[in-house]
């Protein structure tokens, strides 16, 4: 089995691409992770109404989702951050 040469230069091309991106714009990317992480917190809030009336509870038990999922993060981010830094990347 072998792969197409397209498919390889495509590849090496967008990982020219995604290094000299990671090099230039180190802040940029700190601020794209920084607002997935936010974006996937709050997300849930949106829809705490209807995971009201789904499961029948109220707005303070509904609420904790948001907490429970924000004390993790808060918690283990740093620790995985550690963790996963001395992983070789290649």
């Amino acid at each position: 089995m072998s792969i197409h040469p397209f498919i390889i230069s495509r590849y090496i091309d967008i990982y020219i691409v995604v290094n000299n991106l990671r090099l230039k714009y180190p802040l940029f990317f700190i601020t794209l992770g920084i607002f997935g992480i936010i974006n996937t917190e709050l997300g849930v809030v949106g829809i705490l109404p209807m995971i009201m009336d789904k499961y029948k509870i109220s707005a303070t038990v509904a609420g904790m989702l948001v907490r429970s999922f924000a004390s993790i993060i808060a918690l283990f981010g740093p620790w995985m951050t550690l963790l996963f830094s001395k992983i070789n990347q290649r």
